[in-house]
C-alpha cells in the first residue's frame, strides 16, 4: 500500500462570499465606508459604499484570512534565545500539499501608521486574522487536483 499526498489547489471565489458575511468581514477589517452599509440590498450597493482603495484593501485581508482559514498558511512561532534572553520570531508557513497564490509583498504596508515596514506578519496580528477565520471556513475554495 503506497501513500500519496493528496493535492489541493485553493480556488478563492470572492463572488461567493454573502452580503451579511462580507458586512462582517468590512467590519472586523475596520474599512472606512461612505455610506449607509446597512441600507445596501446588493452587493453592488454594498461596495459603493467604500472607495477603491477600501474594496481593495478589504479583498486583500480577506483572500488572507481565507489562506488562513483553510490550512494554505498557518503563523508559525519560534523561540530564539539571544544574549540568554527568550524572542518570539514569527514567520508564515506555506502547506506544500496545497497549490496558492500568495506575493506578501500585496501587504506591506497595509496597516502602516507611522512605526516602520509593515509586512504580512505585522497585517496577520493587526487585523486578528486568526478572529475571522470561523466566517470563511464554511466556504469551500479547495478543490481536488
Amino acid at each position: 500500500m503506497s501513500l500519496t499526498k493528496k493535492t489541493q489547489q485553493f480556488n478563492f471565489n470572492f463572488d461567493s462570499i454573502s452580503l451579511g458575511d462580507l458586512l462582517l468581514l468590512y467590519n472586523h477589517f475596520q474599512i472606512e465606508n461612505f455610506g449607509n452599509v446597512y441600507d445596501a440590498k446588493t452587493k453592488e450597493e454594498f461596495f459603493k459604499c467604500f472607495d477603491e482603495e477600501g474594496n481593495s484593501d478589504a479583498q486583500k485581508l480577506i483572500y488572507l484570512a481565507a489562506l488562513y482559514a483553510h490550512g494554505c498558511i498557518k503563523m508559525l512561532d519560534k523561540k530564539i534565545i539571544s544574549n540568554e534572553k527568550e524572542y518570539n520570531f514569527y514567520e508564515i508557513g506555506h502547506n506544500k500539499t496545497i497549490e496558492f497564490e500568495l506575493d506578501e509583498t500585496d501587504y506591506d504596508g497595509l496597516n502602516t501608521e507611522g512605526y516602520g515596514v509593515i509586512d504580512i506578519i505585522d497585517t496577520y496580528f493587526y487585523y486578528e486574522i486568526e478572529v475571522v477565520k470561523s466566517i470563511l471556513v464554511k466556504y469551500n475554495f479547495l478543490i481536488d487536483i
